[in-house]
């Protein structure tokens, strides 16, 4: 059995309104003027090997907390005129199945999470350089299944073609499901480590969707071709 442990004071930079960030963390906006205050975080697994068959499964949990910022870009309060000094809580829980039999790998997990915003039914996240808002409370399930190729060809060594699903199950006023299909594979050569994938999503944030969970008039299905080529020394 594995267990691990974590708490976490703030976000990576401390400040909500900062954007130009990487990881996905909860936005200051002024319609969203949270930043997040404290976070702590338990996961457990079991691990069943036999011969070239082995299961994980396990669970997790989420509990932070988030301040209520109380002037965002010289805007007070929420409705721009009354300050609040709500705070809110946060949660998240999950299970998880993985499945290894030889060359193939099968991940199955289902989430539900919820911020307990004080207005309306979103929160913003940010990452990129941009804020974006997804539904407040939601459930996500996912299924990923891939097989890793062992290869001969020059420095490629292997190769680890996959297929991810996800969706979020959002319900209520200016909400909808959302989901997203990544089909790709993954390239070992070297120091080099590429991926190229195709990615489709319906009302997905990272391929042209408004957001996630949301419904902003726009829940139709978009794709892109992503080519990530990293370099680790």
């Amino acid at each position: 059995m594995r267990v691990d442990l974590a708490y976490f004071a703030n976000d990576e930079y401390g400040k909500g309104s900062r954007f130009d960030r990487y990881s996905f963390d909860v936005a200051t906006t002024e319609q969203s003027p949270y930043q997040e205050s404290g976070q702590l975080n338990a996961r457990v697994e079991y691990e069943i090997s036999q011969n070239s068959f082995s299961q994980k499964i396990g669970s997790s949990i989420q509990y932070g907390q988030l301040d209520y910022v109380t002037s965002v870009n010289g805007v007070e309060g929420i409705d721009g005129n009354t300050p609040n000094t709500d705070d809110i809580s946060t949660f998240a829980g999950a299970v998880h199945w993985q499945v290894d039999w030889q060359t193939w790998q099968l991940q199955l997990q289902y989430l539900h999470y919820n911020y307990d915003v004080k207005y309306g039914n979103r929160i913003a996240l940010s990452a990129f350089s941009y804020p974006f808002e997804i539904a407040a409370q939601a459930d996500v399930v996912t299924a990923n299944l891939s097989k890793s190729i062992d290869v001969d060809w020059g420095t490629i060594s292997n190769i680890n073609c996959y297929n991810d699903y996800s969706t979020v199950l959002a319900s209520g006023s200016g909400l909808a499901d959302s989901a997203q299909n990544v089909t790709g594979c993954a390239i070992s050569a070297g120091k080099f480590y590429s991926y190229l994938d195709w990615i489709a999503g319906k009302n997905m944030y990272f391929v042209g969707g408004d957001g996630v969970g949301i419904d902003n008039g726009d829940t139709s299905w978009h794709s892109r071709l992503n080519i990530n080529v990293g370099f680790y020394f």
